[in-house]
């Protein structure tokens, strides 16, 4: 869990982009999968408006089931926590939000070896 709450605590502390995730507004209609991303970041903007430590297991539970591209065993394995908030940035946060605050989240990963790795 370590990965994950430094993750948490990083975006704990920025307190401007918890007020607008805390305050925002939701869409009313969302397909299957928007109201599971809803829901998650809706614990997640919990998690980080909460006093105190965190225990999140509950976080680390349902991710897989709304971040595309995690493999398996992802949040059982040692990670690092700038892996697990590009996923959050890019895939969870509204663009809304996202465009107010300049969040721009690469998704890929470090290429190594890799054909279609366009680094410059």
């Amino acid at each position: 869990d370590c990965f994950l709450n430094a993750a948490l605590q990083y975006m704990r502390r920025a307190k401007d982009l918890v007020h607008s995730l805390n305050t925002r507004v939701a869409p009313e209609e969302l397909n299957e999968e928007a109201k599971k991303k809803e829901f998650i970041l809706k614990l997640l903007t919990c998690y980080m408006t909460m006093e105190g430590t965190t225990e999140s297991w509950c976080l680390r539970t349902y991710l897989p089931f709304v971040l595309t591209g995690l493999e398996q065993d992802f949040l059982y394995t040692q990670q690092d926590a700038y892996e697990i908030l590009i996923k959050i940035f890019d895939q969870l946060i509204p663009p809304s939000i996202e465009k107010t605050f300049h969040i721009e989240a690469a998704t890929r990963r470090r290429c190594r070896d890799r054909k279609d790795c366009n680094v410059s």
